[in-house]
């Protein structure tokens, strides 16, 4: 019986491994009825979240409580914020996450921040994302990368803040363990799933100190594709000081590398100073969480996008020391005046070139508002050609006024290439970006039957500012 055991558990565990080893195909999208779930993109089916006790057959009352499960009318806890999910080879769920709550597979309560912590998964502010990494080491383990807002000078601020001038946010992490019995503390005592590692602050485990300003930029994260050894690269923008204590520090580029031994930093580069010229490193840090993306390219080394409010920036860093190549950073403004301030950059997706030699990211796909952008920009869907340094069409996407819902929309890619944007009701494609010219777009792919803005594609939402997302999907 002993070897049955270890056998069923050995071949659970080829089962993650193997789901682990492909990009996530899932997009979760919580909203407030019973049809919340996620969407495997990959076999094209929705799947609604778990909402009954699978013991007692009693759908769950509330999100808190120890015998609490996912409850997507409860509007406090189920269904805003950023969010993010897991599955297996079966598109059976392993876990999943809504905003500032963690549920297992059958839906029952893990972990929630229902008093202090400070978690930014809530939905006006815009900052929160969630980025979710299996454990090289463990098949049962996946490291959680998220945001918490704090005030300068105080404790973490409660999660429903709205991030106004008085706070700022920075990078946490924790690691879920899915083998083991929750430990209650308040929670379902009969979840599958525990912190192992409560929250984190990666800021803090780097070394580093937190910079006095209010207000500071938001906190994004990426991670690199899985190596063969299991291992990958994570990298996020968030509030830190710079070591050199004479340079006046807004964000910071923090780097890790994620192996079976767990996770090390290897070192950090300022990005944004806080000036607001377009010219050489300095540039005004981001106002809102925009994306940030990384990529493998075919001589090794990982291609970085990131963005403020008046320029698209990438940069490549060496796999090995993983600092940033020199002559490798280029700056794309898409402002005609550096005094303009009203735009944002919401959405960023890296995309390959189609000739052969050219598998290396050459276009960026971008959203943003047309506050005062360049001539050549007609649409919030964008697109920058990095190796001829223009901006190039798009056919079909709208323009002007019609193209108003996409300013705030993130855009995620499934497996065959195709792009996807969020908006109110309904999820967009983009098919063959690899050749702009040639690609068409398909303004509804999928009906959506509640606002996308709140949903948390690994992402955020309305009363301030709507912003549209799908959940991050690590490769």
């Amino acid at each position: 019986m002993k070897k049955l055991i270890t056998t069923l558990s050995f071949l659970s565990c080829l089962n993650i491994i193997y789901a682990q080893g492909t990009q996530n195909p899932v997009w979760t999208l919580p909203h407030k009825s019973a049809g919340s779930g996620y969407y495997n993109h990959n076999l094209d089916t929705y799947r609604p979240f778990p909402t009954v006790d699978p013991v007692t057959l009693v759908p769950y009352s509330d999100v808190i409580g120890t015998d609490g499960g996912y409850t997507p009318t409860s509007e406090e806890f189920s269904y805003w914020g950023a969010s993010n999910g897991y599955v297996d080879l079966n598109d059976e769920l392993l876990f999943f996450i809504i905003g500032d709550n963690i549920f297992d597979r059958d839906g029952r309560t893990i972990w929630g921040d229902f008093v202090d912590f400070g978690i930014d998964n809530k939905i006006s502010s815009g900052y929160s994302d969630i980025c979710v990494v299996p454990n090289p080491g463990n098949c049962n383990q996946y490291y959680l990368f998220s945001t918490r807002e704090t005030e300068v000078g105080q404790v973490p601020i409660n999660p429903i803040s709205y991030a106004n001038d008085h706070t700022r946010t920075e990078a946490y992490y924790a690691i879920l363990d899915i083998s083991v019995q929750n430990d209650g503390a308040g929670y379902n005592d009969c979840a599958k799933g525990r912190l192992i590692q409560p929250w984190q602050s990666l800021v803090t485990f780097a070394g580093l100190g937190h910079s006095p300003s209010n207000k500071l930029p938001h906190t994004s994260f990426a991670a690199s594709p899985e190596e063969l050894d299991g291992s990958r690269v994570i990298i996020t923008i968030t509030n830190a000081l710079n070591p050199d204590p004479e340079v006046d520090s807004y964000s910071q580029l923090l780097k890790f590398r994620l192996d079976a031994s767990g996770l090390t930093f290897v070192g950090s580069d300022q990005i944004f100073d806080g000036s607001n010229s377009l010219s050489g490193g300095n540039r005004d840090y981001p106002k809102r969480r925009s994306e940030l993306e990384m990529v493998k390219m075919t001589n090794g080394n990982f291609r970085v996008a990131t963005s403020n409010q008046q320029q698209l920036v990438v940069f490549d860093l060496d796999p090995v020391t993983l600092e940033i190549v020199p002559g490798s950073e280029k700056v794309k403004p898409i402002v005609s005046s550096s005094s303009n301030f009203s735009n944002k950059i919401l959405g960023l997706e890296l995309v390959d070139g189609p000739i052969a030699g050219e598998l290396d990211p050459r276009y960026l796909y971008f959203t943003c508002s047309l506050i005062g952008t360049v001539s050549e920009l007609t649409s919030t869907i964008g697109c920058w050609d990095i190796l001829t340094n223009t901006f190039v069409p798009i056919p079909g996407v709208p323009t002007g006024t019609a193209a108003t819902e996409y300013q705030y929309s993130h855009i995620e890619r499934d497996e065959t290439g195709d792009l996807y944007l969020a908006i109110n009701d309904r999820l967009s494609r983009i098919t063959g970006p690899d050749v702009p010219s040639t690609s068409s777009f398909t303004s509804t792919v999928i009906p959506l039957y509640y606002p996308a803005n709140n949903f948390e594609w690994n992402e955020i939402f309305p009363p301030v500012q709507t912003k549209h997302s799908l959940s991050e999907l690590e490769e």
